[in-house]
């Protein structure tokens, strides 16, 4: 006697539904990432300059002939 193999969906199988909050999860994960990760250059670059008060004049090149 041969038993018939169950058909199960994959729903019953999970015991559960899947609907895909994970995939939603990484999407927003991502994107604050992406802002945090902008944000911080932006002010990275934002600090490097040197205010126009605050910079030294060009020293000419002097002669080694002296």
């Amino acid at each position: 006697m041969e038993e018939q193999p169950i058909e199960r969906t994959t729903d019953e199988v999970r015991a559960g539904s899947t609907p895909g909050i994970v995939r939603w999860v990484l999407l927003i994960s991502l994107i604050l990432i992406l802002l945090a990760f902008g944000l911080v250059m932006l002010l990275a670059m934002r600090n490097d300059r040197v205010p126009q008060e605050q910079q030294t004049p060009a020293q000419p090149a002097s002669d080694a002939s002296g």
